[in-house]
């Protein structure tokens, strides 16, 4: 049986979050100063609304996770 579409999304987008979580801990670990803002500004969008992305608090639509993906694996 195979899961539903919404599955495979949330299962996807929880991926994607992951992923955007390690490329920020990886740049924090480069440079301890390194802040959300930062990589809001590098991704640009709002810190906050960065940071409910990261939390899991707000979905990420498509059109941000290619832009995403455009700028930190181009």
């Amino acid at each position: 049986m195979k899961p539903d579409r919404s599955i495979r999304q949330k299962l996807v987008f929880q991926e994607f979050r992951l992923w955007l979580q390690s490329e920020f801990t990886e740049r924090c670990k480069k440079n301890p100063k390194y802040s959300i803002r930062a990589f809001a500004k590098l991704l640009k969008i709002d810190s906050s609304s960065l940071s409910q992305i990261l939390s899991g608090k707000r979905k990420c639509s498509m059109k941000l996770v290619n832009r995403f993906c455009e700028i930190l694996a181009p």
